[in-house]
C-alpha cells in the first residue's frame, strides 16, 4: 500500500509540483482542439482543485490531485493513437501518389495529413476509419478538395462519421463494392452518452454546402441520429446527388477503374524479411491480407513483412535477408527466393542472451548486429542494447533473460 507522508509542508510542495504540471500539460493538449467540448469534466476537475482552500485538508487537496492526474493520463492515452498517414508511392507524370489514412481521426491529424500531402501533385486518398474527430475530419476534406484529389475506400473497407466527411472531399469520389461509407449526426459526449450537436451539424452543413453538395444531401448525411449509421448505396447516392464511382466490380456496378491485380507471393509463417523498406513504413492497423493488397498497389513492391503482435506492415522493394521470429510473416514475390539468405538467427524481443562473451561492437542500425552474428562463426547468440546501442555476441548460449531494451538472436 502506498505510504503518503502527512507533513504538511511536503504536502504543499507535492500540490504546488503536480498541479503546475497539469495544468501545463493540460493547457497545451486543450491547445490543439478548437471546440474543447469533450474535455469540459476534466476542466472542471481542475477549477475544483484551484478552488480548494489554501491552508488544510492538504490529504484532500493531494488526493483530488492525484484523481486529476488519473483522468488526464486516461485522456493523454487515447491520444497516442492517432490516425495513420501514409504516402506509399510518390506521384509520377502518368499516375498518382496513392495516401493511406487509417485508424480513428483525432485533433492534429488535420495538420499531419497537410503536411504529408503539401508537396504532391496528384493523389488518390484511400481511407478505412470508423471516425473520429468533426474538425479533423471537415479539415482532411477541404485539404482533399483544395489538392484536387480523389478519395476511394476499397472493399471489406469501413469509412465512417468523420471519415466520410473526409471522403465527400475528393474531386472524385471511388467505392468499390464492397468498401463501406457510412453518415450520421455530428455529436458530443455528455454524461456517457453520444448527444446530437446543433453547432457540429451547422460546421458539417457548411463545408457540404462549400463542396457543392445539394440540400437533399446534406439532410441524408445529417439526419441519421449519433446512435446509428447510415450507409451509402449506389442508388440513394444517385437519388440524393452524391456522384459516386464504383470500382472494382463488374459492368452492371458502374466500374471506371480496375482493382489492383493479385500477385503471387511466397508466404513464410514465422519469417522477418529485413531491410528494403519503402518510404513512410510501416502501415499501422494493418491485417495480413491488407498488407499483401498494399504490396500489390505498390507497383515497387516485392516483398512485405507483417508483424501479427503489433499489427504493423512492412512494405519492400526487395529481400535478401530473412531471421526467425515468431510473430513476423514474411512475403516475396517468387523471383526473388534465390536471393535470400535464410540466416539460422532466431529474434527475441525484450530479452538478453546469456553466454560466453565473444565480442562488443557499436553498430549505426540493429540489422547490422544481426548481420555480425551471422556472418561469425563463432558467434552463437548476441544480444542488442536499444538505449546505448551496443551489439554484444556470444561464443556459447546458455539461455535468455528478461530484458526491456534489449533484443537478442540465437543460433
Amino acid at each position: 500500500m502506498l505510504d503518503i507522508p502527512h507533513d504538511p509542508r511536503y504536502m504543499r510542495a507535492m500540490m504546488i509540483l503536480v498541479f503546475t504540471f497539469l495544468v501545463l500539460l493540460f493547457r497545451r493538449v486543450l491547445s490543439s482542439d478548437p471546440s474543447r467540448q469533450s474535455y469540459s469534466a476534466l476542466d472542471k476537475k481542475l477549477q475544483i482543485l484551484k478552488a480548494l482552500p489554501k491552508k488544510g485538508q492538504a490529504m484532500a487537496r493531494f488526493h483530488w490531485a492525484l484523481a486529476v492526474l488519473a483522468s488526464i493520463s486516461l485522456f493523454l492515452a487515447s491520444v497516442v493513437h492517432a490516425a495513420d498517414i501514409t504516402v506509399l508511392q510518390p506521384a509520377t507524370d502518368s499516375k498518382p501518389a496513392l495516401v493511406l489514412v487509417s485508424g480513428e481521426f483525432l485533433p492534429g491529424d488535420e495538420k499531419e495529413f497537410t503536411r504529408k500531402v503539401l508537396d504532391i501533385d496528384s493523389a488518390v486518398v484511400t481511407l478505412a476509419s470508423p471516425g473520429g474527430n468533426l474538425y479533423a475530419g471537415i479539415q482532411i476534406g477541404k485539404a482533399i478538395r483544395l489538392k484536387q484529389f480523389s478519395t476511394l475506400v476499397i472493399d471489406d473497407s469501413t469509412c465512417a462519421s468523420a471519415c466520410a466527411l473526409a471522403w465527400l472531399g475528393g474531386i472524385k469520389r471511388m467505392m468499390q463494392p464492397h468498401g463501406q461509407v457510412g453518415f450520421h449526426a455530428a455529436s458530443i459526449t455528455k454524461d456517457g452518452a453520444a448527444k446530437e450537436s446543433g453547432v457540429g451539424n451547422a460546421l458539417a452543413g457548411s463545408y457540404l454546402n462549400q463542396l457543392g453538395l445539394p440540400d437533399s444531401a446534406v439532410a441524408y448525411i445529417t439526419s441519421p441520429p449519433p446512435d446509428a449509421i447510415q450507409w451509402l448505396t449506389a442508388e440513394d447516392a444517385n437519388k440524393i446527388g452524391i456522384d459516386v464511382s464504383v470500382v472494382g466490380g463488374n459492368a452492371s456496378s458502374g466500374i471506371t477503374a480496375p482493382k489492383p491485380e493479385r500477385r503471387e507471393y511466397k508466404i513464410s509463417d514465422g519469417v522477418d524479411l529485413f531491410g528494403q523498406d519503402l518510404r513512410d513504413m510501416p502501415l499501422r492497423h494493418a491485417s495480413l491480407a491488407s498488407c499483401q493488397d498494399a504490396c500489390d498497389a505498390e507497383p515497387a513492391c516485392r516483398a512485405f513483412t507483417f508483424n501479427r503482435k503489433s499489427s504493423v506492415c512492412f512494405l519492400k522493394d526487395g529481400a535478401n535477408f530473412s531471421v526467425g521470429y515468431e510473430y513476423a510473416v514474411g512475403g516475396y514475390l517468387p523471383m526473388l527466393a534465390d536471393n535470400i539468405h535464410a540466416s539460422e538467427l532466431k529474434i527475441h524481443q525484450h530479452m538478453m542472451a546469456e553466454g560466453k562473451f565473444l565480442q562488443t561492437s557499436v553498430p549505426e542500425t540493429f540489422e547490422e548486429c544481426i548481420k555480425a552474428c551471422d556472418s561469425e562463426n563463432d558467434c552463437r547468440a548476441f544480444f542488442y542494447d536499444q538505449k546505448k546501442h551496443l551489439c554484444n555476441m556470444l561464443s556459447t548460449y546458455e539461455g535468455l533473460t528478461t530484458a526491456k531494451s534489449m533484443v537478442a538472436g540465437t543460433k
